[in-house]
């Protein structure tokens, strides 16, 4: 058998290669009233109350869930009061093998969850003594409803609403339900898995959906779906402005990667388990390791390079790290990558915009990058890939950044309390006092 780099099998045995969002919980909430404040002007100023009061959220709330029987009664859809430790998974997955319509609600979902929301304690004036209401936040327990649909573009998805005032949603959507939806409005023939495609008979048009999957088609299923489920604030309510915002709560990235045949992702576990089989081994790691002093050199000084001078790549420097943990997620790319491409991942992690990191700053960096042996340019095209001794550099260099050098400080320094491992700091104090004990000595003896 002949054996093959990691490579090489990533590129010659896969058969399918797509990536894009897997999944995204959203939150919905008023921005308005996520403060006493704001909860005080929506009672007094909007609906006209003398006090601000928990007691004028009740009827609201009270208002809300005979809304939502009264629209599972109209529709006939069934209400599930989720039991404790049972797994909301199978039963939607039931009301699916049940489910014969393209869209439509599933089911509505009751469960007793943590939510924070807002309650009134008595305070006192210190001017007039006088007592007075004052709402604070505070984490209680509180129904919430959880609505399973089937959306025509998006497929399953879930809107869990809170039924305790400011009545903060949360949207979970699927991006592989969304690709499949489209697959099928196109007519291009695929291979579902539960969570993903297996085969695609047009993988660039699949790749091209997924891209296509953005801010704007996300806010307009879940505009969709507010319009007509049962809405906790008024039609009054909305039209004064509260209405929900929506943010990202958590985002998952996929990269579907399908080999050949079954043998070649073998073949590939085998081969990273050959090379990191060494991996800790203290008597496999040699005074002089790979990435030796000459080699740091290369990396952290300015060098010449057939006449050309480039600037260092200074270990620890912001920008230079940027880049090197953005090169660590194009190593395995066959086709490499553009200017444009690692550009927009070296700037967030900057903490800059791709306006402030601009094409010219790139290209500087990429130039130097090139001179330092970390990068080369593929012939003939405007892409460049990770060169083997720059993954081994990259990986390194990284890795020591992240998991040594910045928990070491945080531990080493007094001034952290919330530090994962106070020994150092410990005994570095310990260090300081044994000084001062050999300073004192040392000055009694003269």
């Amino acid at each position: 058998m002949i054996e093959q780099t990691l490579r090489e099998l990533l590129e010659d045995k896969v058969d399918l290669d797509i990536e894009g969002i897997d999944r995204l919980y959203l939150n919905a909430y008023q921005p308005r009233l996520q403060t006493g404040g704001g909860v005080v002007g929506f009672f007094r100023e909007h609906r006209g109350a003398q006090v601000a009061s928990t007691t004028l959220m009740a009827p609201m709330s009270k208002d809300f869930v005979s809304q939502i029987y009264a629209f599972a009664k109209q529709h006939g859809i069934d209400v599930v009061h989720f039991q404790k430790g049972q797994r909301k998974d199978e039963v939607t997955l039931q009301q699916l093998k049940e489910f014969g319509e393209t869209e439509g609600v599933l089911y509505i979902g009751v469960a007793q969850e943590k939510f924070a929301g807002f309650r009134v304690r008595k305070k006192v004036s210190e001017h007039t003594g006088t007592s007075f209401p004052w709402l604070y936040r505070s984490t209680m327990m509180c129904n919430q409803y959880y609505f399973y649909v089937v959306d025509e573009d998006f497929g399953p998805l879930f809107i869990k609403f809170s039924s305790y005032f400011p009545y903060t949603a949360r949207i979970c959507l699927n991006g592989h339900e969304y690709a499949k939806r489209q697959l099928d409005k196109a007519g291009i023939v695929y291979e579902a898995l539960d969570n993903g495609v297996r085969t695609c008979a047009e993988p660039a048009r699949l790749q091209q959906i997924l891209d296509e999957l953005n801010e704007g088609k996300i806010e307009a299923v879940v505009r969709k779906w507010f319009a007509r489920l049962p809405h906790p604030f008024s039609p009054a309510d909305r039209a004064a402005g509260y209405r929900y915002d929506v943010s990202i709560l958590q985002a998952e990235f996929a990269r579907t990667q399908v080999f050949d045949r079954p043998l070649s992702g073998r073949h590939l576990f085998e081969e990273v388990i050959r090379e990191n089989i060494d991996l800790g081994r203290l008597e496999k790691i040699s005074q002089d390791c790979q990435l030796g002093e000459a080699m740091f050199d290369q990396v952290n000084r300015p060098q010449v390079v057939d006449g050309q001078p480039a600037s260092a790549l200074g270990f620890g420097d912001p920008r230079v790290m940027a880049l090197f943990q953005a090169l660590c997620l194009f190593m395995l790319l066959p086709q490499g990558f553009r200017n444009a491409t690692l550009r927009s991942h070296v700037a967030p992690l900057m903490g800059e915009s791709s306006e402030d990191y601009t094409p010219g700053r790139m290209t500087y960096d990429l130039r130097r990058l090139r001179l330092h042996g970390v990068i080369i340019k593929i012939p003939g095209t405007h892409r460049y890939e990770v060169t083997d001794e720059g993954i081994r550099i990259c990986l390194f260099l990284t890795k020591v950044h992240v998991r040594v050098i910045r928990p070491g400080f945080s531990q080493l320094m007094d001034g952290c309390p919330k530090a994962p491992n106070r020994a150092i700091a410990n005994t570095m104090r310990q260090l300081d006092r044994s000084m001062e004990q050999l300073i004192d000595q040392a000055k009694l003896a003269a």
